[in-house]
């Protein structure tokens, strides 16, 4: 497990890799709150994650909708198959982060 961010072209890019779930979600949230100070658009790829907790997916909502209050954009981009099937299994799969229907 790894999380990038990096800076550039008026955008915040948010990389998490591996496996995400509750053993770093105090890294995960720390670097969505760094996003967040930069006062730009935020990117979450999600091309290296091969999993995701729920601990994961309430994050993902919770930068999200801190996103929306600070008039912020907010995209999530390249979920992987499985963890689209995950969510779609778990019946997750309408929330707004998540951009699976897109892959099909």
């Amino acid at each position: 497990m790894s999380i990038g961010l990096s800076h550039g072209g008026g955008r915040c890019q948010i990389q998490p890799e591996g496996t995400i779930d509750i053993s770093c979600a105090a890294e995960l949230k720390a670097c969505m709150l760094d996003a967040l100070e930069t006062g730009q658009e935020i990117c979450v790829s999600l091309a290296g994650v091969t999993e995701l907790d729920v601990t994961a997916v309430q994050l993902l909502w919770a930068l999200e909708q801190a996103a929306k209050q600070r008039e912020l954009g907010f995209s999530i981009t390249e979920p992987p198959e499985p963890v689209c099937r995950l969510l779609e299994e778990a019946g997750l799969e309408s929330l707004s982060v998540f951009a699976c229907a897109a892959r099909s």
